[in-house]
């Protein structure tokens, strides 16, 4: 599960409940074998929304953390008297710790959150409230903080203010629900989350955000190779299991050259126009990378040697195939996906790399090396951090090509859509005091 589809999962889920009505007779429930009263059934289920309800804001919360170095510049300056005032996005992340530290409701249990409910109001909300559990993990996994850009971060945080924005109107319609909490100082809430979307909204949109987040843990496929394709499949598979949190620059070239290899290679075989074409600027992708590499500092390290020998075990594979192997449409679709996560992995491995200073930057200087003992004194060199893009053509790579890639068009129309009707949905149920 990736943030995009534990998002989608908390706003499908928002805007059916906010498309809800009558709050009272659905909680009211079927009378039940103990003869429970409505009243008592309301109360008993209003408390057990407040809890999924509770979920739903630390995820938020969560959230507008992983955003974090962008948020401390998000300010307003009072030219006047020359004091600085926190800007939308600090007062959204104050409002809701505030709000959660104020609730008295406590967060729903791991048996709650796992059990479907015979109510559907419920249910609904134990839907969100599970996608906001699973959710938090990918802010450790990817979405976190330092690993998304500015735009990624101003798109996580519209996403932030919407889900509050819906939370604030259900909390209007469920006042009249018994033992119900309304959330704290709930005015400035709304007035945070609507100026934060605001704010996020000046420039457009970046969906792929969507694609980061935490996935299961990949399985490694022990055993004698397979037989032709299903061989290099095997080995691609492992590659990607392989690839670990750090790994050493000379290593990652290895990782890079078998990638230009199996590329160029299967978009030869494959009669499929869409991925032949995909598959070759997949390879050129690659090769181009694997150019900038060579600008990186060639540190002495075994860190990746498993993911290095994988990667050989690629090359030797697609050597030895006959030249009429062609994948049939299972094999296409399972080396498509395995394509995918690897791109996805090689940019989380650079784009950290660069961001710890691990991967540095290859730098002539104007002076002779005269410690050299060669005849010919070369250039001395210097190895430096890469700042920004314009340092170095391995980060623009990465962005605009490597993670495009791996970017399925259909799942960025989704992402958009789903994100359309949560707003509708806002607009046309917001209370009339909230519209002004």
């Amino acid at each position: 599960m990736t943030y995009g589809e534990n998002g989608e999962a908390i706003r499908t889920g928002l805007t059916t409940l906010l498309r809800q009505h009558r709050v009272q007779h659905r909680l009211s429930g079927k009378p039940d074998a103990l003869k429970n009263s409505a009243l008592r059934r309301r109360q008993d289920y209003g408390a057990q929304v407040r809890r999924y309800r509770q979920g739903i804001l630390v995820w938020c919360h969560q959230a507008t953390v992983a955003a974090d170095p962008y948020l401390g510049a998000n300010e307003f300056v009072d030219h006047h008297n020359g004091n600085v005032a926190d800007g939308p996005y600090d007062l959204l992340r104050t409002g809701l710790k505030r709000a959660i530290d104020a609730s008295t409701a406590p967060l729903p249990p791991l048996e709650e959150l796992s059990t479907a409910h015979e109510v559907e109001l419920v249910e609904t909300w134990r839907q969100i409230a599970s996608a906001a559990a699973i959710g938090e993990h990918d802010f450790y996994a990817g979405a976190g903080h330092g690993m998304l850009d500015a735009t990624q971060c101003h798109t996580v945080m519209k996403d932030v203010a919407a889900v509050v924005q819906a939370l604030v109107i259900l909390d209007h319609r469920y006042r009249s629900v018994p033992g119900w909490e309304t959330l704290s100082r709930v005015g400035g809430l709304g007035w945070s989350a609507l100026a934060t979307g605001l704010e996020a909204s000046i420039g457009p949109p970046d969906y792929t955000v969507d694609h980061r987040g935490w996935r299961p843990p990949l399985r490694f496929v022990r055993g004698p190779a397979r037989p032709g394709l299903l061989g290099v499949l095997q080995a691609e598979q492992n590659l990607l299991v392989r690839l670990a949190d750090s790994i050493a620059p000379t290593n990652l070239r290895l990782a890079v050259s078998a990638q230009v290899a199996v590329s160029a290679d299967l978009s030869k075989r494959t009669a499929h126009a869409e991925l032949r074409a995909r598959w070759q600027a997949r390879a050129e992708t690659y090769e181009l990378i694997g150019r900038s590499l060579r600008d990186v500092a060639p540190r002495r390290s075994s860190k990746g040697a498993s993911a290095a020998g994988e990667a050989n075990n690629v090359i030797a594979r697609l050597v030895s195939l006959p030249d009429d192997t062609m994948p049939d449409d299972k094999m296409l679709a399972a080396f498509d996906k395995r394509f995918t996560a690897v791109d996805t992995r090689i940019a989380d491995l650079i784009e950290t790399g660069i961001l710890n200073k691990t991967i540095l930057r290859r730098a002539k200087v104007p002076l002779i090396d005269a410690n050299s003992s060669s005849l010919v004194k070369p250039l001395r060199e210097r190895f430096g951090p890469i700042q920004h893009a314009g340092d170095s053509d391995l980060l623009g790579l990465v962005g605009t090509r490597l993670r495009r890639t791996q970017e399925s068009v259909e799942s960025a129309k989704t992402g958009a859509r789903n994100r359309a009707e949560l707003y509708a949905a806002i607009a046309i149920e917001a209370p009339a005091h909230m519209r002004r």
